[in-house]
């Protein structure tokens, strides 16, 4: 097999995230590429270069799978908007959509939810740069 390793001519960035309840995508629906069922719970605008990520592939009984790690924050501190998240996310019930500027990939299914949890970055001195983040993980 010949594998060239030439960089591609565009950039791929993550640029939004949906959170789906898990149920909204089967199992089977997941592993054939299916879009999972139904609007997100949540949509989010991500910066780019704010954007972490691992992906690392692992191996149980013989069948590859992902554990995905990732992480953005998230600027808009509204009180409302706080609230409502830590009623609607830190559960581990969720598909999520990865949606770059060429590509979307899903993670999670009604088998294998995904945690979304979302945690307090507030510095309260004034500098401009407080901020809640969301981590997204499974296993």
């Amino acid at each position: 097999m010949d594998i060239k390793n030439v960089p591609e001519k565009f950039f791929r960035e993550i640029r939004k995230v949906e959170i789906y309840p898990a149920n909204a995508l089967k199992y089977k629906d997941n592993y054939t590429g299916q879009k999972p069922s139904g609007n997100p719970l949540h949509t989010f605008n991500v910066i780019p270069e704010n954007f972490t990520h691992k992906f690392p592939t692992k191996i149980k009984s013989g069948n590859y799978y992902y554990e995905p790690d990732f992480g953005f924050p998230l600027v808009e501190l509204s009180i409302a908007l706080r609230n409502q998240l830590y009623i609607d996310l830190n559960k581990k019930e969720f598909a999520i959509g990865l949606i770059s500027n060429v590509e979307t990939i899903y993670f999670g299914n009604d088998r294998e939810p995904i945690t979304v949890q979302i945690t307090d970055d507030l510095k309260n001195d004034n500098s401009g740069e407080d901020q809640y983040y969301i981590s997204i993980f499974g296993n």
